[in-house]
């Protein structure tokens, strides 16, 4: 019988099987196959996660989502703005429930020409929006912040 070199472990051996290092090299396939396979699925994952990460968040993607991660991300959002330097008034409008914010958003981006606005840019004006009463529509509660900020200027 001619000698086997062990691609493993480098020693010599006389059949199919090495003896010394038969178990070694099975433990040492499977290892092999796992690894590829975590590797695999890591990058997998890797290309999932970063195209996951370029979509904007704006009035198609808010239409897209579930009721649940409509009010968690608007819960994420809230506390957030509240951590920040802010005076009574806009406290007072980071009071208003979650639950309304999400249906205010849910109609804002129910026309077509607003889904291009960003949730994060449009979150602080749905807020000036329900800080304003139940009766206001959102048209009436743009033109007197305008005409506030107008009046403001020097």
């Amino acid at each position: 019988m001619r000698r086997i070199v062990c691609k493993i472990f480098g020693h010599k051996y006389r059949t199919e099987n090495c003896a010394r290092c038969g178990r070694k090299a099975r433990l040492f396939a499977k290892l092999k196959h796992c690894t590829i396979y975590v590797v695999v699925v890591l990058i997998l994952v890797s290309v999932v996660h970063a195209q996951a990460g370029e979509q904007p968040r704006n009035g198609t993607w808010w239409l897209k989502q579930s009721r649940t991660t409509k009010e968690t991300y608007l819960q994420g959002a809230m506390d957030h703005a509240s951590q920040g330097n802010l005076s009574f008034e806009s406290r007072k409008m980071l009071t208003a429930s979650v639950g309304t914010v999400r249906v205010k958003l849910d109609y804002f981006y129910t026309i077509p020409i607003n889904r291009n606005a960003q949730v994060a840019g449009v979150l602080p004006m749905i807020l000036v929006w329900i800080a304003a009463g139940p009766g206001a529509t959102l048209e009436q509660t743009m033109q007197r912040v305008a005409e506030t900020a107008q009046s403001e200027s020097p």
